[in-house]
């Protein structure tokens, strides 16, 4: 994108990886995240911890259609995140440093592989928004030029149709969360010491046990017990702060809620 190459801008991995390392950032005081994945959102709600006084996402569709988690997006917006919908940016403007984006106006057309429906552009409602840093968190994607798609991989084992080839993460599933690629991750390793090993790839592995039937679930009669709310850290403590959001239950709060839960023995056609 034009532009791209000015101070402040930024994308979103490296400037969540450096804040994670401790590394002396220049916080704008109108930042502009790029994005609607969990990643974006994940950026917004950081440099606002970090001292910005204005952080806007920018999004190309509609809220519907933002892949992040719809929990995270409702907790940045208390927090002041502000959200720009069908909007996409042209170009970046400034001389050495950013001080603008070129934003044009979007509408929705048809659908597309991946399901939603495609953002168009908007002719002449092109405009320009004031703006000290740029966060981008958008084209993280596996860069597999080989294939169409995803890795077909066995469920259980992560194998490939190639002998001793095993994949798991990204590549396999789509984006996903570190914690389902660090499963993949671990489960590929056993099957690859395994396979070195010459040992049945499946014998004795863990296999998730089926889910229940809805006509077993409308068996069950429901509790009238209310559910309890998880505690968080008021709004005027979160925005200068790292700590965690979400507070633990005490412990007759944690009693009450376990008493809530069904049944966590069914299975598939028992």
């Amino acid at each position: 994108m034009p532009g791209e190459e000015l101070e402040g801008v930024v994308g979103a991995l490296e400037f969540l990886r450096n804040v994670n390392a401790g590394a002396e950032m220049r916080i704008g005081e109108r930042v502009a995240v790029i994005g609607g994945g969990n990643s974006a959102v994940d950026a917004a709600r950081v440099v606002l911890r970090m001292g910005a006084s204005e952080v806007t996402v920018i999004y190309r569709r509609r809220r519907a259609e933002m892949p992040a988690v719809e929990s995270e997006v409702e907790e940045a917006e208390r927090e002041g995140v502000k959200f720009m919908f069908l909007t996409v940016p042209k170009r970046f403007i400034g001389d050495e440093r950013i001080r603008a984006i070129e934003c044009v106006k979007m509408k929705l057309g048809e659908y597309d592989e991946s399901g939603r429906r495609r953002a168009i552009p908007l002719e002449g409602s092109e405009f320009q928004m004031p703006i000290d840093q740029v966060i981008v968190a958008v084209g993280q994607v596996a860069r597999l030029p080989f294939i169409d798609g995803k890795l077909e991989v066995d469920p259980l084992t992560l194998a490939t149709q190639f002998e001793g080839i095993f994949a798991g993460g990204d590549v396999v599933t789509g984006p996903a969360t570190v914690i389902e690629a660090m499963a993949g991750g671990l489960h590929a390793a056993e099957s690859i010491d395994r396979y070195l090993r010459g040992v049945d790839l499946k014998e004795g592995r863990f296999v998730p046990p089926p889910l229940p039937t809805e006509e077993v679930l409308y068996e069950i009669e429901p509790s009238e017990a209310p559910r309890y709310e998880i505690p968080t850290l008021p709004l005027e403590q979160r925005r200068r702060t790292f700590e965690e959001i979400e507070r633990p239950y005490d412990a007759e709060t944690a009693m009450e809620e376990g008493k809530r839960c069904l049944r966590c023995d069914l299975e598939r056609g028992k």
